[in-house]
């Protein structure tokens, strides 16, 4: 990729079964012990940091503990982290843990116990607590979680949660529908769903960070309001233009009928106009479900010569892999 930088390490994990990509942006305070401990509970697995244009010391702290690092050379966001590590890994699973210090090592056995057990496309922890989150962001986030679930049909225990377990080949066929931001990780919940994959969810606790967070109260609520219409346009815009649709429309039937009744005359002005508005929003629906369907289906018909179709996956077979063998199979810088 002609924006990012590998780093230079010494001898990778030969064929990991699991790629841990931690994206990492001024992670200085949290990196070190976050990539020792995943090393030292998962030796077999890679570990591959993606610094996204960090100005501090972070990636030549993470290649030092041992870890894969691949840099941007300025910051493009979260989900751009996503992307680069997508691209960069070797094993068929790939699982997305955040380098400042919250989560739990043990907690991706967890999700990678789930996955052979179930052969789920994706699974995703479920914060038991809400100590990582602002008090302030949290109404946003259960707005949006709830506006998800209204769109697939399908109960979500934690929409955005950042450790999530997913198989790579399903994941690289909709690596464009991903946004650059914090965003992500819920567009890529919502694509698995609305698609048909398996997805499953782990209860997992969650530490208070360790520095300060990147992300920005203003910034990020607007963001969202922004992620909602891309959700709705994106995935299921017949479900919310149709009842706003045949709603207008019996509201100007109604008020067309009850003016007819009390005036005496012809169908009033508002009555029509209301009519039309919501003959407009059906047309809107429809179109934006078309290009929706287009979207998505494009993709998956290229990627269906080389791999499964929507819906289906290669099964995943993965031992136990943090088990016997040698922490310092490799050298850092």
């Amino acid at each position: 990729m002609s924006h990012t930088e590998p780093a230079a390490i010494a001898s990778p994990v030969e064929q990991p079964e699991v790629t841990i990509v931690i994206p990492a942006y001024n992670e200085v305070s949290a990196i070190a012990p976050v990539v020792r401990a995943l090393r030292t509970r998962y030796p077999r697995f890679e570990i591959l940091v993606v610094d996204d244009g960090s100005t501090d010391d972070t990636a030549r702290i993470a290649a030092a503990e041992g870890a894969v690092v691949v840099r941007h050379h300025e910051n493009h966001g979260y989900g751009s982290t996503w992307k680069t590590g997508v691209a960069e890994a070797r094993a068929p699973v790939v699982v997305f843990f955040d380098g400042d210090g919250q989560m739990d090592v043990e907690d991706v056995e967890r999700l990678l116990a789930e996955m052979r057990a179930t052969d789920a496309d994706m699974v995703s922890g479920a914060r038991r607590n809400a100590s990582g989150s602002p008090l302030l962001r949290r109404p946003g986030k259960e707005l949006l979680r709830r506006l998800a679930q209204f769109l697939v049909s399908r109960k979500i225990a934690d929409l955005n949660c950042g450790l999530r377990a997913i198989k790579v080949d399903v994941l690289r066929r909709y690596l464009h529908l991903l946004p650059q931001g914090f965003s992500a990780s819920t567009t890529s919940l919502m694509v698995f769903m609305q698609r048909g994959y398996l997805v499953k969810f782990v209860p997992i606790t969650v530490r208070k960070r360790v520095g300060s967070s990147t992300v920005r109260i203003i910034s990020d609520g607007f963001g969202t309001l922004m992620l909602i219409l891309r959700l709705i346009a994106l995935f299921n815009p017949m479900r919310v233009f149709l009842p706003i649709s045949l709603g207008t429309i019996a509201l100007s039937l109604i008020y067309s009928l009850v003016e007819v009744l009390r005036v005496g005359l012809g169908i009033p002005v508002l009555g029509a106009i209301m009519f039309i508005g919501g003959l407009q929003f059906f047309l809107i629906g429809i179109v934006c479900d078309q290009v929706s369907a287009l979207r998505l289906e494009r993709f998956e018909g290229l990627a269906r010569r080389s791999g499964p179709a929507a819906g289906q996956s290669a099964a995943w077979d993965g031992a136990d892999a943090s088990e016997t063998a040698d922490p310092d199979a490799r050298a850092g810088m």
